[in-house]
Parts: C-alpha cells; structure tokens; sequence
C-alpha cells in the first residue's frame, strides 16, 4: 500500500522489516532441536509449511525493497508530453527479478497445500497465495509493459494511429457511430495529433470499393461502410473493426496506421479530467469532466442551431483536448491506471 501511494523510501523501509520478519521464521522452524519434530507426521508438515512459506516471502519482501528503491514509475513522464523510453527501460532488470521472484513463490505456495494442514495455516496460505498469483499478474503486464512499449510509441521507427471516437448517441455494434476520429503519431515515446475530422471526410463512392472484402462480415458490409464511415463500428469485435478502418483510412489518405483505438464519451471525460475545462466553441460555457459525455451525447444536438456548426465546433473541442493531452506532463502511471482501468473494465 506504501509503494502504491508513491513513498518509495517508506515503502523500501516496510519491505526491509517485513523481509526480516520473515526470515527470522523460516530461521526459526529450522533450528537443530526441531529435528525430532520434523519427523512426526502431522507435525511435520506444518513445519515444512511454515518454513518454505516464510522463506518464500523473505526473497519476495527483499526482492520488493530492491524494487521499491530502484523504480520510479514517475521518472518516466515527459515535460513536454509522452513517455521517455530510456528511463522506461531501465526499470527491465528489477521488474524481471520481481517476475521471477514472485514465480517462484506461487510454484513454493501452490505446492504447500497439503490435508494435514491445520485451519488457520491453511487459510495463511491461501491468502498468501492468492496475493501472489494476484502480484504476479500485475508484475507480468509490468514486464510485457517494459519489454512492448517503445516499439507501440515510436522508438527508432515512429507508429501512426487513428482514434475512432464512438458515441452511443446512435448505437452501433461496437458501442456507438463514428461522431470524430483522430489521428496521432508516436516519436520516440512522444505523441502528436495529426488531425481531426467528421467520418464523413473519409467517405468514398461505392464503386471504390473494400480491399479484401470477403474477409469481413456480411453483416459489416450491409452497413455500407465507403458511403457511411460512421458505420465503422458496426461489428462488436475491435480487431475486425480494425482491420477495417485501416484499411479504408489509408485508402482514402494515403497514410497506413499500426493500429486503431476505440474511445467513447466516458473515456474522452476522462482525457478532460487530465486538461481542465475547455471552452465549447460558439457556446458561452466551458465543458469539465463531470459534463463531457452528457454534451457529447445529447446537449451538443441541442445547443448549435445547424449541424455544420457543431462539426466545427466538435473537430476544434476535440483538437484542443488532443494537443494538450499530447503536448503536457501527465499524472504518473499510477493516477492514470486509477482514472481509466475502470472505463477499461467497464468496455
């Protein structure tokens, strides 16, 4: 908990008395006079139990101290926006020494079960286990992290993405219509917004036609998406939807992305939250978090008298939040995963 909130030092510290705590157990149920112990059965294994558990967690709280001083995840954010790839890689050597650690430790806990355990042992045990299987989780996205990150941000050669920006105002099969997209670039851990459009800049007559076209759905292709863009989504599996977008995007524009993102209104109230309000174009009120998918999803239909007006005014809402959340230092990784895994979770 003292490392989650960022107290590297005092979380260095906890880990180091916890790591004593515990060897001094392990040393405890291995000295010499519990050798007639050790051999009654009952007795036996609860010992084992008690010393392989107790050693298992002194290598995991030494492990974690070592971790705690020598990783900042904070270090990696960028004055001026994005991510600096150096510092991200040189939290690899601790992360994968907590990967093992912590693999090792669900194997030794996994394979302590055992019925002649006693209650309460037992249920210390399975507690421990499931905090490891639990850790050990978030240490291996940690380390999938580490290792896959440069690459999707640019390092050495730069990715391309386009953003479809959903809105359940008309539902569609993924979530919503295509209301804007947007187009971001990754440099070397620095993100940059290309453009922003309405789907229907990246129409296309029919007779252009869709470039593998048997390999998608019926069903997607009834949606007629050359003429309708804002039909995109309309199949519930993002990577189809995927492959489909980028492909008609580089044929309307010539430019080929690696990849694809998905938004809706919630998730743009979030990039909000990161920028502070936002003054509306063409409207006498500014738009803050708490606001931002109600406006995206029915006030805005209401407010501007003809539609052109709030394409314009939603393409320069949506430029502005973009360059700031591309161009300013963001929270650390810990603030952001508490403002986006529940929308993640929530699809």
């Amino acid at each position: 908990d003292t490392a989650k909130t960022g107290d590297a030092e005092q979380a260095a510290h906890d880990f180091d008395e916890a790591a004593a705590r515990f060897n001094t157990v392990a040393a405890d149920t291995d000295v010499w006079w519990l050798t007639p112990a050790r051999a009654v059965p009952v007795v036996g294994q609860n010992l084992a139990a008690v010393r392989d558990a107790a050693a298992a967690g002194g290598r995991l709280t030494r492990t974690a101290a070592n971790t705690a001083e020598g990783v900042d995840y904070d270090r990696i954010r960028r004055a001026d926006g994005g991510i600096d790839l150096a510092v991200l890689d040189s939290f690899g050597g601790a992360v994968s020494e907590a990967a093992v650690t912590l693999r090792e430790a669900d194997e030794t806990v996994s394979g302590l079960s055992s019925p002649w355990l006693v209650g309460l042992l037992a249920d210390r045990l399975d507690q421990f286990g499931s905090r490891v299987q639990e850790l050990r989780a978030e240490t291996d996205l940690a380390q999938l992290t580490i290792a896959k990150a440069p690459a999707i941000l640019g390092a050495g050669t730069p990715r391309r993405y386009l953003v479809l920006l959903g809105n359940p105002a008309e539902a569609r099969d993924l979530g919503g219509h295509l209301g804007n997209w947007a187009e971001l670039t990754a440099t070397d851990g620095k993100l940059d917004l290309v453009d922003v459009g309405q789907p229907m800049e990246l129409a296309q007559p029919a007779t252009a036609g869709i470039p593998d076209e048997s390999s998608f759905p019926a069903s997607l292709l009834a949606m007629r998406p050359l003429l309708f863009p804002q039909n995109w989504g309309s199949f519930p599996d993002l990577p189809t939807v995927t492959r489909l977008s980028a492909s008609l995007f580089e044929q309307r524009t010539g430019r080929a992305v690696d990849g694809v993102l998905y938004a809706d209104p919630y998730a743009f109230a979030a990039l909000v939250s990161l920028t502070g309000p936002v003054q509306v174009p063409g409207l006498p009120f500014t738009l803050g978090a708490d606001g931002a998918a109600e406006f995206l999803t029915k006030t805005q239909f209401q407010a501007f008298a003809a539609e052109s007006t709030a394409d314009r005014a939603l393409n320069e809402l949506i430029s502005v939040v973009f360059e700031k959340v591309t161009s300013t230092k963001l929270p650390g990784p810990r603030q952001l995963g508490e403002l986006f895994s529940p929308l993640v979770r929530q699809g």
